[in-house]
């Protein structure tokens, strides 16, 4: 029998541009699952020179058809985003249908160089409960799209990424968990891909230090365990950001279909357990509220 606290923080609808998934077919869902608590996760990204850089980028955008949409800011920039007020509209109704699932009005922000600005003048204003950041562009490629890793050693390529989100980490403030960290090792062709703390524990602690500084938190994404048999952050780096004092923390599958929701989470709950943590976090109104393991 389930006794333990399940949600799933970080899960994409019809409204990101990669998903064609309906919000209440995940409601639905969730309550077959047994699941305490999910949080929509759309995307929010910020791209310049009118497309993403990097091989095949066309393919991140699959669902032209459906709720997200493209803003064209200037010459130049481009963000990927959504009707707010209708996406809201819509989990309020969702809220009174599923009265025994905690439904919460999530975001994810890719971010970026100009991100922080982007926030405040077009964004900022629109309720969000969570505020999931994430880094998916790094010197404006996504490593999804290919050739991350040409010409340059795997510790490399992750240094640089880990360079770049904690420079955007600093200037960006408006979030509650960084999410995916270690996301371009999903990419990577190595048999051992993983982001090995020991390689960049400089950075690494920088980042984790200014989390807990500003309150925030980190989020554990499960697509790492089926990648890479590890998570996103690795253990190594969710025990240091304990060690560390770190007690904001979330469990996200990152889903795009239905067979992927709650995806992990038992075994991953299981694993923040034995990194030390007594709580989940989950948030109303981008504050943090703690629920016992």
């Amino acid at each position: 029998m389930k006794t333990k606290y399940l949600h799933d923080y970080h899960i994409h609808t019809e409204y990101s541009f990669d998903c064609h998934v309906s919000m209440n077919s995940y409601c639905k869902k969730a309550v077959e699952l047994g699941l305490n608590e999910i949080c929509f996760t759309d995307h929010i990204d910020l791209f310049y020179d009118r497309k993403p850089v990097g091989a095949d980028a066309e393919k991140l955008v699959v669902n032209e058809s459906g709720k997200m949409k493209l803003t064209y800011i200037d010459d130049c920039r481009q963000i990927i985003n959504f009707d707010f007020n209708e996406r809201q509209r819509e989990i309020g109704l969702l809220m009174a249908q599923y009265p025994q699932l905690r439904i919460v009005s999530g975001v994810e922000i890719g971010l970026a160089p100009g991100m922080d600005l982007f926030f405040d003048r077009y964004i900022k204003d629109y309720h969000f409960d969570y505020i999931l950041a994430s880094q998916h562009l790094i010197n404006g490629q996504d490593p999804y799209c290919g050739g991350f890793f040409n010409d340059r050693s795997k510790d490399e390529a992750y240094q640089e990424y880990l360079m770049e989100m904690y420079a955007n980490l600093k200037k960006f403030d408006d979030f509650c968990c960084v999410g995916h960290i270690g996301y371009p090792a999903r990419f990577c062709s190595e048999e051992d891909s993983r982001l090995h703390i020991k390689n960049h524990i400089d950075i690494i602690d920088e980042t984790l230090k200014l989390l807990i500084e500003k309150g925030h938190g980190i989020e554990v994404n499960t697509v790492g365990y089926k990648n890479t048999g590890d998570w996103f952050p690795p253990y190594s780096i969710i025990q240091r950001f304990y060690q560390l004092t770190g007690e904001v923390i979330t469990i996200g599958s990152d889903c795009h279909s239905l067979d992927r929701l709650g995806q992990y989470n038992e075994v991953a709950l299981q694993m923040v357990e034995a990194a030390g943590f007594k709580y989940l976090t989950s948030f109303y109104n981008k504050k943090p509220q703690y629920v016992k393991i």
